[in-house]
């Protein structure tokens, strides 16, 4: 029976009929954490937990994702990590941004 489905198999294969179809996960789009994989789709897949649900995962750097990995995998509370995931997240210090908010108003 296996030899069978299996010459059935490459026979599809070799007219070009089968192809590969890939269905995203129910709840996610194609380029959601169904299409990736290792760190950045646990990454994806978690931050919505901790109130970042607009972060592009993809936009990350390799540094960034691996604090944001490491830090869910941490002992700490909720709270540090989603702290700590902010800070990791934000382009800019809160010394940063006020010093640029006082260069703008000068």
């Amino acid at each position: 029976m296996r030899y069978v489905s299996l010459l059935a198999m490459a026979g599809l294969l070799a007219a070009g009929t089968a192809t590969a179809q890939v269905a995203p996960m129910p709840g996610t789009s194609m380029t959601g954490p169904a299409t990736m994989s290792g760190p950045r789709a646990i990454i994806a897949r978690e931050l919505p937990h901790y109130g970042f649900r607009d972060v592009d995962v993809r936009a990350l750097s390799t540094g960034q994702v691996a604090q944001i990995y490491a830090l869910l995998h941490s002992n700490r509370s909720h709270g540090d990590k989603r702290g700590l995931i902010g800070s990791t997240l934000s382009r800019d210090g809160i010394l940063q941004r006020a010093a640029d908010s006082l260069t703008g108003r000068l």
